[in-house]
């Protein structure tokens, strides 16, 4: 995607002009253990046909980071049935929030972004759904309202031109995070962005009401604290965008290349960042 707006910025003013108005970072890959160890040994790193989800140590990076709803179960909800006690291919939360080299590695510089240079937004691409999420049920209103109109302007751009098979919302459960199965990697980004604080005592993130630290199960979701949030960004926007349909999707496999770059341009990705400071 950013080689295709940097070629087109040699013969495109307007994009020119863009690009020194907008920045724009990327993490490639976080996984890079899993990636090489699916493309070197793929029938290895199986389990019951599925593809191996995790990092190589059996953790499962989305949902090793520490948010504010990060392994909490809070009133009037149960343990979701996804949560896994131990290493494997999927859902193992870790040995405690942040636990993974990976997983700081990409706090440290979500925070960087987010917080010290305000980032306007996070997009976290994920294979195989034709999905898109956004929004927080346990977060800020005001944030996740930005957020959802950011998914509403990209479903636009992507399904552009497209009938036989159009991306689609799909509406988060209205407290993930809240279920005691961890978080993601957007909850973290929107944890701190709406005032989330690191917790020596609890480990993971948590809200300050004056001296005291406040769990998110405490109050349920923020809008209900009975204590103003000093939110360091309070414009950020998150969404995850889940790329092609069905297990063929997933891997690294030769058919799977082809397909993705069929996705690409049949659902114009080619387009989306010259589009995303017009619609952010």
């Amino acid at each position: 995607m950013f080689v295709d707006l940097v070629q087109k910025a040699q013969t495109d003013k307007e994009i020119m002009n863009m690009l020194y108005r907008n920045k724009f970072v990327a993490v490639p890959i976080i996984n890079v253990d899993g990636r090489e160890a699916l493309i070197n040994e793929p029938e290895k790193w199986k389990s019951s046909s599925q593809l191996w989800k995790a990092y190589s140590n059996g953790t499962d990076g989305n949902r090793n980071f520490p948010t504010l709803s990060w392994g909490q179960v809070s009133k009037g909800n149960k343990l979701n049935y996804s949560v896994v006690s131990k290493p494997g291919f999927i859902n193992y939360g870790g040995e405690h929030a942040g636990s993974n080299k990976e997983t700081k590695a990409m706090m440290k510089w979500i925070y960087h972004y987010t917080v010290v240079e305000q980032a306007e937004c996070l997009i976290d691409m994920h294979q195989q759904g034709s999905e898109i999420y956004a929004g927080k049920g346990w977060g800020l209103k005001s944030q996740s309202y930005l957020s959802v109109d950011l998914r509403d302007d990209i479903l636009s751009i992507l399904n552009t031109g497209n009938t036989d098979r159009k991306y689609k919302v799909v509406k988060d459960e209205p407290k993930f995070g809240l279920t005691g199965r961890a978080a993601t990697i957007t909850d973290y980004a929107f944890s701190i962005s709406a005032g989330g604080k690191f917790s020596p005592a609890a480990g993971f993130c948590v809200l300050i009401d004056g001296k005291k630290e406040v769990l998110l199960m405490q109050i349920n979701d923020m809008d209900n604290a009975k204590f103003k949030i000093k939110a360091p960004n309070k414009t950020f926007k998150t969404i995850t965008i889940e790329i092609g349909k069905g297990v063929k999707y997933l891997g690294n496999s030769k058919k799977t290349r082809e397909l993705l770059a069929e996705e690409y341009w049949k659902y114009n990705f080619g387009a989306l960042m010259e589009c995303l400071p017009i619609i952010n």
